[in-house]
Formats: structure tokens, sequence, C-alpha cells
């Protein structure tokens, strides 16, 4: 399993790598993101810090707070089959207000 997410981890990297330079200028709006969120994630992930209920997925709080995680990572995340997560195709703008959302909870 630790194999496994390693090389997951690894080509998540280099897929994030592989974006252009569009993909760290286009910012989202971290409020949107909240809203979609909720609609697309909340059922597996808990949305805001102060969630304590039990859910499937990681938080979005201990998303953020990894300090690898960047928005070219979560991009390329996002748009990859991974276990356990459905594959529903997230518009791109939406990808990056929910991307914006995450990243906003650093630090909190």
């Amino acid at each position: 399993m630790r194999r496994f997410l390693s090389a997951s981890v690894l080509a998540l990297a280099l897929l994030a790598s592989a974006w252009s330079a569009r993909a760290q200028q286009d910012g989202g709006d971290p409020r949107r993101g909240f809203e979609l969120a909720r609609g697309w994630c909340a059922d597996c992930h808990a949305m805001e810090p102060s969630d304590t209920a039990t859910h499937t997925g990681p938080s979005f709080q201990a998303i953020a707070d990894q300090p690898a995680i960047t928005e070219p990572m979560l991009r390329a995340f996002l748009r990859t089959p991974h276990a356990r997560m459905p594959m529903d195709r997230i518009p791109p703008q939406e990808t990056d207000d929910i991307i914006a959302y995450i990243l906003s909870l650093r630090h909190k």
C-alpha cells in the first residue's frame, strides 16, 4: 500500500509539473469553490475545519495542510482516476474554484 501511495504521489507530481503557466496564473473563487464543493465533495470530505463528522475521504483541511499540496498537484489529482473517488467530470472553472477553496484553508 505504501509503495502504491509513493508511486501515486510521484505520478501526480510529474503530472503537476507538466501543467502550463496558465494553471498557476488562473485563480478560482474560494467562496464559489466552497459552495461547489458542498455539492460535489461533501458526501465524503469534511468541508470546514470545524466539521467533526466522520467522512470516508480526508478533510479539505488535512489536504490543505500538507506542505506538498500545490494548485497544479490538486488539478492533476482531480483529473486523474483514483481509488474510492468517483470520476465525476468537474468543469474546469469549477475545478479552479474548488482548488481555490481548498488552498484558502491553509494555516487556519
